[in-house]
């Protein structure tokens, strides 16, 4: 094969990395989540929060093997991209077990062992140049965190309070979701003081959280389509000529 045909080639694999850096980003984020969940597993005490764990690793397999699937579909060669880029160790580490989440690393590093030093400077500068973008996944990312933190932590203040009204699981995560939109309906609120303080905290990141979100799309609704910022790729051309 020709010097060009593999500079194709390796332009074809790279180019989506670099551009969906941000993306990129926070799905490897979700991936470590998802192996620090399965030392949670075996050392967590409580059987609600451990299901607290079950049910959000239900959740990052969804997405994941989504990914997976859209990866694939994307891929110019499906057959390429399944064993000679290693597409089925992505496939592997979709799978609902947190520890078969270290395929899905793997096929991470390998990837970017193809990668030059200009590509992961590419990658560098997407992440900064679109700066909303990249406040978005990482919000959702942020999101993930503080819903499974809070929901163990208010799990581990409450359960020895005869009074507790959030005892299991899917209390716990009802109760995390609505404090963090404020919303508040009161049918499940904690009674411990260590419970309110975990609650004060989940209040105040959420509405940092949307806050943020609420931002982002406030700019994407009320800028012109097809207008880039201007410290975006076009600008950066403009400035090199």
């Amino acid at each position: 094969m020709s010097q060009h045909a593999l500079q194709n080639q390796t332009d074809a694999q790279t180019t989506p990395i670099i551009i969906h850096a941000n993306y990129e980003m926070v799905t490897l984020g979700v991936v470590l989540l998802s192996l620090l969940n399965f030392p949670l597993l075996v050392l967590l005490p409580s059987p609600a929060q451990r299901d607290v764990i079950v049910i959000l690793e239900l959740g990052i397999t969804a997405y994941l093997l989504a990914d997976a699937f859209y990866r694939l579909a994307r891929a110019p060669s499906r057959s390429r991209f399944l064993w000679r880029y290693h597409g089925w160790l992505m496939f592997l580490g979709s799978l609902p077990y947190p520890l078969l989440r270290l395929a899905r690393l793997l096929y991470v590093l390998v990837a970017y062992r193809r990668l030059k030093r200009s590509d992961y400077a590419a990658m560098g500068r997407v992440i900064v140049e679109r700066r909303a973008q990249s406040t978005l996944f990482f919000v959702v990312l942020a999101a993930i965190v503080v819903m499974e933190i809070g929901s163990l932590l208010v799990l581990w203040a409450e359960s020895d309070a005869p009074q507790a009204n959030i005892k299991t699981a899917s209390d716990a995560l009802w109760w995390i979701v609505v404090t963090m939109g404020t919303v508040g309906y009161g049918d499940r609120y904690p009674v411990t003081n260590a419970g309110r303080l975990v609650g004060t905290v989940v209040i105040v990141m959420g509405v940092g959280l949307f806050s943020a979100f609420t931002s982002f799309m406030a700019q994407w609704f009320l800028a012109p389509r097809g207008q880039e910022p201007p410290d975006g790729p076009r600008a950066e051309k403009e400035r090199k000529v």
